[in-house]
């Protein structure tokens, strides 16, 4: 080989093999490097990992962030995994909003997580929702419903018993309404992947209609009415799902329907004083004037009270001439109203925390003879300990809880917080396995097990025209050769492979440089090849040929298509 091959074929092989290493440390995969050593590489230097002589039952309840990461890390070959949930797929939820807006096709998002099972040589996926949990007997009571799918309308709902060792509860939250008049009739969510489609359905629906109602000689308030959309909730969703809109009007909607845009009005309603309220004010501040730029109308410490047919009615304070404290109520005219306002327990979420419960009713302390206080105190989730043990089983141990539906310590109902979950918990599990399966043995193998730790990277926000927001933590740039060797170092599977000492200052980034962080780090991400490759090429498509605007045959119709989804 000519000299100058080599330097370039080593060069590139360099180039590579550091590339490579960056994301394994990015990514948080050292422990899952050296329990690959020391399983299949070097197992007699090591130690030969144990495998149980009967493979556990490990059922996990959900198909998202937290269930997702710890079927990525559990050990095929200790365990019998089965995964229920009414939903077959993971979808990548950091581009949900720009799916809805039709930036993204759905399809490049989902990832079917029977790929995920497929090394997993026991694995079975059940579509079902659960509906209890059999604690004393080990059992997971499943109802597969019947939907309007083109099944036999005679078809009975499926009752299915799923037996466990240990059981994954990560079902995910739905979204919250706190009992405000007419949410969840007239209202659309944005928290599914069908909840997308439907939101992309409408916005486009709207437009052909005030078209039509132009083209019928219709008053100008009903026009005006079909071309206001509202999002409520300022948090990263609702700004998101505002800026993407507010590009879809500017790039899009000026060239197809330029007699319309001018009478386009976004609304974002947010009940507390800025948008964004876990970022910095300043960054707040910013994201406000880009998302007015962009032709957005911001109307903050706006509290939703009720929502009509074509009207949301909000409360505002504000202070008199005299300087008293005064309440105002208004309204709006829309046709089109997105509820982005948080999320709640779902239903089975608060039946285990009442079953909980009432265990612990039903028990007495054996010195005293006195009930146990309730071990369950909080409906939005269920309580766990530093292990993710579901508080009020910890004797036994078998039963965990992580992500959305879970309240762990310092932990924020995100999908940075639940996969760190995940990735903890399935190695907890893959490495507190034993060669006799014994439960106590397996959970005092847990008591010993390090604690879990949440590392905040920080958090990003698209802002629209092709800007963003960032708040990273200071441990992302300060040394990344240190970082890499403390991920070496301490990639054991009980961390989280970064110093949990590090420190907690941020590097606020703004602008066109937040959005090139903001795509790339959600592209680094992406789960597959084929959805780095599908949404890479709908960007581009979306970039070079616009969005499309076309809606197909069917589309939900703009009485039906709101509704909150229960999917796990």
């Amino acid at each position: 080989m000519p000299p100058s091959l080599r330097k370039s074929v080593l060069g590139a092989a360099a180039t590579l093999t550091t590339a490579k290493l960056v994301l394994i440390t990015a990514n948080d995969e050292w422990p899952e490097v050296q329990y690959w050593i020391k399983s299949s590489v070097m197992p007699s230097v090591f130690g030969q990992t144990p495998n149980p002589s009967v493979k556990k039952k490990i059922v996990i309840l959900g198909t998202g962030w937290g269930a997702l990461a710890a079927i990525q890390t559990l050990d095929p070959a200790q365990c019998s995994l089965t995964v229920v949930s009414p939903r077959p797929f993971f979808y990548y939820t950091p581009l949900l909003a720009g799916m809805s807006a039709g930036n993204v096709s759905y399809s490049s998002i989902l990832e079917p997580i029977r790929k995920h099972l497929a090394s997993f040589p026991d694995a079975q996926y059940i579509q079902a929702e659960c509906d209890d949990v059999d604690f004393s007997q080990q059992t997971v009571q499943c109802n597969q419903e019947c939907k309007n799918d083109g099944s036999p309308a005679d078809q009975q709902p499926s009752q299915v018993s799923v037996p466990y060792d240990q059981l994954v509860i990560a079902v995910g939250a739905e979204p919250a309404t706190f009992n405000i008049p007419g949410v969840r009739e007239r209202c659309m969510f944005i928290k599914e992947i069908d909840d997308g489609i439907k939101i992309h359905h409408r916005i486009l629906s709207s437009l052909e209609r005030a078209n039509t109602l132009l083209a019928a000689g219709a008053p100008d308030s009903e026009v005006d009415r079909a071309l206001h959309w509202v999002v409520i909730g300022g948090g990263p969703t609702g700004v998101e799902l505002t800026a993407e809109l507010g590009d879809f009007v500017r790039n899009d909607v000026s060239v197809y329907f330029p007699h319309l845009q001018p009478r386009i009005r976004i609304s974002l309603m947010e009940a507390t004083g800025r948008v964004l309220g876990m970022f910095d004010p300043a960054v707040s501040a910013y994201a406000t004037s880009v998302l007015q730029e962009n032709g957005a109308s911001l109307l903050c410490g706006a509290m939703v009270t009720k929502v009509d047919e074509g009207v949301v009615h909000y409360k505002t304070k504000s202070t008199s001439v005299a300087g008293e404290a005064v309440t105002l109520s208004q309204s709006v005219d829309c046709g089109t109203v997105v509820w982005a306002g948080g999320i709640n327990a779902r239903p089975i979420t608060r039946h285990i925390i009442s079953q909980l419960n009432d265990l612990s009713e039903k028990t007495t302390n054996d010195r005293t003879g006195q009930q146990r206080a309730l071990v369950q105190t909080s409906p939005r989730g269920i309580q766990v300990d530093e292990k993710f043990r579901v508080r009020g089983l910890e004797e036994v141990g078998n039963v965990f809880a992580i992500g959305d539906c879970a309240l762990a310590a310092g932990c924020s109902p995100t999908a940075q917080a639940a996969f760190q979950q995940g990735k903890y918990l399935g190695r907890l599990l893959r490495d507190t396995a034993c060669v006799s399966g014994d439960a106590k043995e397996v959970n005092s193998r847990i008591d010993c097990y390090d604690p879990f730790i949440f590392h905040n990277y920080g958090a990003l926000a698209y802002v629209g025209t092709s800007k963003g927001v960032a708040e990273l933590k200071t441990v992302l740039w300060s040394n990344p050769l240190e970082a890499l060797r403390s991920a070496a170092a301490g990639g054991d599977g009980k961390g989280v492979g970064v110093e949990s000492a590090a420190p907690s200052s941020s590097t606020v980034v703004e602008g066109g440089k937040a959005f090139v962080i903001w795509r790339s780090l959600y592209f680094s991400k992406l789960l597959s090849h084929r959805n780095k490759t599908q949404v890479g090429f709908d960007w581009m498509k979306s970039g070079v040929f616009g969005r499309d605007i076309s809606s197909p045959l069917g589309i939900p119709s703009m009485k039906n298509s709101s509704g909150a989804s229960k999917r796990q």
